[in-house]
């Protein structure tokens, strides 16, 4: 896997997911999971799962987590980052 390429991918698609609202996300993720699958310029395909989970209490604040690997070794330890969103819309801890 190229990590370059993978961290890239990633930081896209996190930053692509902090424009989609509360309640969206929420409908589109809570205890569900998106898989798709992503190009890099060198042709690798790569796996990207995104998934929601409520951070404390039900109807609280969102975490939503985005992996990203290459289906190889990395699909045990996949890139990962992700975000806290509130309901009124503001990100937690940042």
């Amino acid at each position: 896997m190229n990590r370059e390429q993978a961290q890239s991918i990633l930081s896209a698609e996190v930053e692509r997911l902090r424009e989609v609202g509360y309640e969206e996300l929420v409908s589109r993720l809570l205890d569900k999971q998106e898989t798709f699958e992503r190009v890099a310029p060198d042709g690798t395909r790569y796996r990207v799962e995104v998934q929601g989970l409520w951070d404390d209490v039900a109807s609280g604040n969102l975490r939503v987590f985005v992996n990203v690997d290459d289906g190889g070794w990395r699909a045990f330890v996949p890139l990962s980052d992700g975000f806290v969103r509130a309901p009124d819309g503001s990100f937690v801890g940042e």
